[in-house]
């Protein structure tokens, strides 16, 4: 990875994170987390730079070594660490469900809960969605091909379970669609309700993959 941190935001692997495998006294690290805590109090057009520096106990000119681009690279930078944390966690999560079906219930219901208990998230889409949107666009095909490669695996250890002929590329976009979907949109369906949840995945997530 370079020194500083480029236009994309993200790793050249294609990660969420920009500063995987950086640790948490890193300067980059420590300039993305004061940037989300100034933003608990702050609109996304007003954060600070000098704030911020100041607020992770370095200087302007150390913020600017490592973000040149200034707020917006800092920004990308602090949003992908975020939702690569989202995801981590997820996945953490969930692991314990021995089946494909418990996987997926789980991995649903507990990312709305985190999505709807995330109170910063929640502030800048219902306050500033015009001024995160583009941040948020940028990420969105990444977290697609992650999503699926994760689905992708989730098949092959689970291929037991699955009916003949099944394409699991396909299957695997199929689910990350509808996964992004829900999570996205969870109104539709009652989250907190196990056997609700439980039997969307059964009839409309695994509905013609499962055996």
């Amino acid at each position: 990875m370079s020194e500083a941190v480029g236009s994309s935001g993200s790793a050249p692997d294609g990660g969420l994170d920009p500063l995987r495998g950086l640790g948490p006294d890193d300067p980059r690290r420590r300039l993305v987390r004061a940037t989300m805590d100034c933003l608990e109090d702050a609109a996304l057009s007003d954060l600070s730079l000098e704030r911020v520096a100041k607020s992770a106990g370095l200087s302007r000119s150390t913020l600017y070594r490592w973000f040149p681009d200034g707020r917006d690279a800092l920004l990308r930078a602090a949003l992908g660490v975020e939702v690569a944390e989202f995801w981590q966690g997820l996945a953490a999560a969930v692991a314990s469900e021995a089946r494909l079906e418990g996987r997926l219930t789980r991995g649903l219901m507990e990312g709305v809960r985190r999505i709807e208990d995330h109170s910063l998230l929640q502030r800048l889409v219902n306050n500033e969605a015009d001024q995160l949107a583009p941040f948020l666009d940028e990420l969105q095909p990444i977290v697609f091909a992650l999503l699926a490669a994760y689905l992708a695996d989730l098949l092959d250890r689970f291929s037991e379970d699955l009916a003949e002929g099944v394409d699991r590329e396909e299957a695997s976009r199929y689910l990350a669609t509808l996964i992004l979907s829900y999570l996205g949109s969870p109104a539709r369906v009652d989250f907190g309700d196990e056997d609700r949840v439980a039997r969307l995945v059964r009839t409309q997530l695994l509905g013609g993959i499962l055996a």
